[in-house]
């Protein structure tokens, strides 16, 4: 098992790009690089496609899964104002998004072992959102908020 980070979880601040500048090469390299000091091997490939023609950079493979590197504004970050107050703002970052074509989706309710007694009385309490009989917006739910 890997200790190594998962590549959806590291966000970098994106480079600064001159006008001169590929913005799609510089962010692809720059998440390479930040990526390789964190631990993480990843290869440019042409696999996967090309993403969101607005944030798409490049794709990358890591432990032979492929990921699309974004550039986006995504990184929160507290700014001060003119006033000193504090807010938040969200600045250019590079990431990944894994590539997901011919996904399994696994049904928990198949993979069940036969029920037992304490089984039957959870599955009696689980609430199926789907069927239940939730109250409208316009019934009394609680106290009135003004």
């Amino acid at each position: 098992m890997s200790r190594l980070p998962d590549p959806t979880n590291l966000v970098f601040a994106a480079p600064v790009i001159s006008p001169d500048e590929d913005w799609r090469a510089r962010s692809l390299a720059s998440w390479l690089i930040l990526a390789g000091h964190a631990g993480i091997e990843a290869t440019p490939t042409e696999a996967g496609g090309r993403g969101f023609p607005g944030t798409w950079c490049g794709n990358v493979v890591i432990d032979g899964l492929a990921y699309r590197v974004q550039r986006a504004p995504r990184l929160r970050m507290a700014m001060m104002d003119e006033h000193a107050q504090q807010s938040w703002v969200l600045h250019a970052a590079t990431y990944v998004e894994p590539v997901t074509t011919g996904v399994e989706v696994i049904d928990p309710r198949q993979d069940r072992h036969p029920p037992d007694e304490d089984a039957r009385a959870f599955d009696l309490l689980t609430l199926d959102l789907a069927t239940a009989d939730l109250p409208d917006a316009g019934h009394e739910a609680g106290p009135e908020l003004s």
